[in-house]
């Protein structure tokens, strides 16, 4: 009886949290809306028929005969569903290709399908290969980029692949579209077993569904996220299972067991850049067991040389095995790399690392500083994260000496760590939900069992009914909820890529020169190496290198000059001619400072300022030809709407203040020395260079975040409807286009204000016209945009915005710029393809 209600709470359980996973496959929240569209359609064209037909009739009477078309209507069943079923084909189909598949969730997918395609054409995950060495030259165009040695995700799914042909033939994407939801199957599986071995089936039960609809899991383990994410918990569950079955056993199944852990965390290692997590849960674990059991009395170590034995067996079978696999499979020491990898990820949340370059992890949304409320919603809510630490504390206290001891105490490593990691990076509360998935479905069960027992001692269990009864509305009301959100969670999980995307990608694969490389933010690189099939200027796999700077420096500069100087650059030689100059000047500040003047510079006003440098003149000459002579091939430029979001980010990091990064990295040398050196090498004045350095002083370590650097962004963007020569827009800004006056609505203070500045953007005539009150109380305008067919649009924005690069390409569509073509647009969706003219 047991074992067949603990098989279908597995059932159960599993069941449910795969069909959450299944959403974005046909996404059933969209069968609501496409009725409600029919429904309203219906009486759309009720209403309008009435109006034509029985124009005299009063009111009343064709309120009557609405009433009996819409019941008419609705008595034709197959009618109505006909049209529900075609809106929702609608709805949904923006985001599915011709074929009814959806489309990749995120943006890394596309570049992980990439490298799958890749291996299955060239036997490589790339399209180069020099040696042992693989290099996907479409990343960090012109020069290419050596591909990661985490790469078990791409060779794993390619074997799948493979033997899933022989079965049945389906398109790769099809395939790798559906396997995250294969793979959450075997890890809450072996979540599940694994409670049932050191637990319970309700234990089991409680921590599956608690992980399973957890958000911050389901929607990184959704159909459609083809990314390492799902293996990331799968491998280092194993481990810990391992070494708890380990500690225990007798030499040989010790060593087997130990042995077989450190080959999973090989594989753990060939999957993923923070496999070396488990190494500090690990090694926390066997620190703690030794130093708890020395502090023990005498007469309670009497198990102690055994014990003893069988830790250090186990560690050094463990940390033996582990690195050798990793050596054999990732080709990497595990030690080194972990120790280099825990440095690097000291500086997540922080914008200034042990470089001299703005860190664009500390602007990435995913991985930004976590809140405890952020956290907390990450994994099903305040209350249950509440209860899962007080439940992590009880098991703590009832099996701190008992046989469960081991898994006890690495379950809680596990949840500090990550507890740890997620305020550093919101991201990883991903890997927090394992471990308080176990606590609180051990501490329900826990809970249950004590009411059980009360009841028993008090009833003799002479009411059965009643305590079932109890114990069934106490399981449903820790179930309801969670199962809610998680319902509502996966009702949110969209694809970032439509049909608009993916038709302009398809247009410049279709369009441009197959060696043509584009350049644009970060973010949708994997889309263009992938869906256009062209070579990208950076990408989310480069995203954290000097050329964050380079394209933020582009997307703000005033100078069309400066900006055609900077992306010439880039296309001739990614971003390693800085490295190439700093070899010579042996100062990365004094290089940075150089490379900036010279951008900023013609060819004839850069050779003098070289000339003020001792470099060599093939240095020189490389110099001047990357950055003014040489034209690269073809390549284009692109913007779209979800940049004026962005804006913050991109501004931030474009703005870098290296000035300042210097006294905070010469923070403890003499004042007059760090003085001195940023005013000679960033051409400052006294005044200037005092301030910056009070500032950064001021600051201290701590603040430095948001110092070294300035954000710009756009305050909103609103359509509006022009009445008389007066436009008046959807947030309240109103624009007088004939006095080119306006007043901004906020809804905070309600009133109205003079913006300090306006542009009016005239695309029909070509023309921008500009008007300035400098009695404004605010510091930030507008630009007013009416477009060829008289549509308006309201911008509010600071002024070093209104003559960026960017305002220049998505608002003003390259008016008045000699470099910059209009070649392929999406007018609704706001994304715009430029082509680049050299010359």
């Amino acid at each position: 009886m047991k074992r067949a209600v603990s098989l279908i709470l597995f059932i159960f359980v599993l069941s449910f949290s795969l069909y959450l996973r299944l959403f974005p496959a046909y996404f059933p929240q969209l069968k609501k809306a496409a009725a409600f569209q029919a429904e309203s359609e219906l009486s759309h064209d009720a209403q309008i028929k009435i109006e034509k037909e029985y124009v005299s009739y009063s009111p009343l009477i064709k309120k009557k005969i609405f009433k009996a078309l819409l019941a008419k209507e609705y008595k034709s069943k197959k009618a109505i569903e006909k049209k529900v079923d075609s809106e929702y084909a609608k709805l949904k189909g923006r985001f599915q290709n011709e074929n009814g598949q959806t489309y990749l969730l995120e943006l890394d997918p596309y570049c992980w399908m990439r490298f799958t395609r890749l291996l299955l054409k060239n036997g490589y995950p790339g399209n180069k290969k020099i040696g042992k060495n693989i290099y996907d030259t479409f990343m960090l165009a012109p020069v290419g980029m050596k591909i990661s040695p985490h790469r078990f995700l791409y060779y794993a799914s390619t074997f799948m692949y493979k033997v899933y042909n022989k079965i049945s033939k389906l398109p790769l994407e099809r395939f790798l579209f559906y396997l995250p939801v294969f793979l959450s199957a075997v890890f809450l599986s072996l979540l599940y077993f694994f409670c049932r071995r050191f637990f319970s089936y309700i234990t089991a039960f409680f921590a599956v569904l608690f992980c399973g609809v957890a958000d911050v899991v389901l929607r990184r383990s959704s159909a459609g996220w083809f990314d390492t994410d799902v293996l990331n918990l799968i491998f280092p569950l194993l481990i810990i299972w391992l070494l708890a079955e380990a500690l225990p056993k007798k030499p040989k199944a010790n060593i087997f067991y130990s042995l077989t852990a450190s080959f999973f965390l090989g594989l753990f290692a060939f999957t993923w850049v923070g496999w070396w997590f488990v190494y500090l849960v690990v090694f926390s674990y066997f620190g703690y067991v030794f130093l708890n059991d020395l502090s023990l009395p005498a007469q309670e170590r009497v198990n102690y040389p055994p014990r003893f034995k069988n830790l250090g067996i186990s560690f050094a079978v463990f940390l033996g095995g582990s690195i050798l696999f990793s050596l054999l499979i990732a080709q990497f020491n595990p030690l080194t790399e972990a120790y280099r990898s825990i440095l690097a990820n000291l500086g997540l949340g922080k914008a200034l690392g042990h470089s001299i370059w703005p860190s664009t992890y500390y602007t990435v949304g995913e991985l930004r500083r976590g809140g405890f409320k952020e956290i907390a919603n990450g994994v099903n809510g305040i209350g249950i994260l509440f209860l899962s630490f007080l439940f992590s504390f009880w098991m703590y206290i009832k099996h701190r000496r008992s046989k469960r001891q081991p898994i006890v105490i690495m379950l809680l490593f596990w949840m500090f760590f990550m507890l740890y990691a997620s305020f550093k990076s919101i991201r990883f509360s991903m890997f927090l939900a394992v471990p308080l998935a176990i606590f609180f479905g051990w501490g329900v069960e826990q809970g249950l069992k004590v009411i059980y027992a009360y009841y028993q001692k008090v009833n003799k269990l002479k009411f059965e009914i009643p305590l079932f009864s109890l114990l069934a509305a106490i399981i449903f009301l820790a179930v309801f909820p969670i199962a809610t959100r998680g319902i509502k969670s996966a009702q949110g999980i969209y694809p970032l890529m439509d049909d608009a995307w993916h038709d302009i990608l398809v247009k410049i694969k279709k369009s441009t020169p197959a060696e043509a490389i584009i350049n644009s933010w970060w973010d949708f690189g994997d889309w263009f190496k992938e869906i256009a099939r062209r070579r990208v200027i950076f990408d989310g796999q480069s995203q954290n290198r000097p050329l964050a700077y380079w394209m933020g420096r582009v997307f703000l500069s005033s100078d069309e000059r400066e900006t055609i100087n900077i992306l010439r650059m880039l296309n001739n030689s990614s971003d390693t001619l800085f490295d190439e100059v700093s070899r010579w000047v042996k100062d990365d500040f004094r290089t940075i400072a150089l490379l900036s003047d010279l951008v900023k510079s013609d060819k004839e006003k850069a050779q003098a300022i070289l000339s003020g440098y001792n470099l060599p003149k093939e240095v020189k000459k490389k110099i001047i030809e990357t950055i003014f002579t040489h034209n690269p091939g073809a390549a284009y430029f692109i913007v779209d709407k979800s940049m004026i979001s962005k804006m913050s980010s991109i501004s931030f990091l474009g703005s870098w203040d290296f000035a300042k990064v210097y006294v905070s990295k010469n923070r403890n040398s003499p004042q007059q020395d760090v003085l001195k050196y940023i005013e000679d090498n960033f051409m400052l004045d006294k005044k200037e260079a005092l301030a910056k350095y009070n500032e950064v002083m001021f600051a201290g370590k701590d603040n430095i975040n948001e110092v070294v650097s300035r954000r710009q962004g756009f305050s909103f963007v609103s359509s509006g409807k022009e009445e008389e020569g007066i436009v008046y827009f959807e947030n309240g800004t109103v624009f007088n286009t004939k006095e080119l006056s306006a007043k901004i609505f906020f809804p905070y203070l309600k009133q109205y204000k003079n913006p300090a500045f306006i542009y009016f953007y005239d695309e029909g005539k070509g023309l921008v016209n500009y008007k300035g009150n400098n009695n404004s109380a605010l510091k930030t305008g507008c630009i007013f945009i009416k477009d060829k067919q008289g549509s308006w649009k309201a911008v509010g924005t600071s002024k070093a915005l209104i003559s960026s690069f960017f305002n220049k390409l998505y608002f003003f569509k390259a008016l008045g710029l000699k470099h910059f073509t209009p070649f392929i647009s999406d007018k609704k969706k706001g994304i715009y393809v430029y082509r680049i003219k050299w010359q």
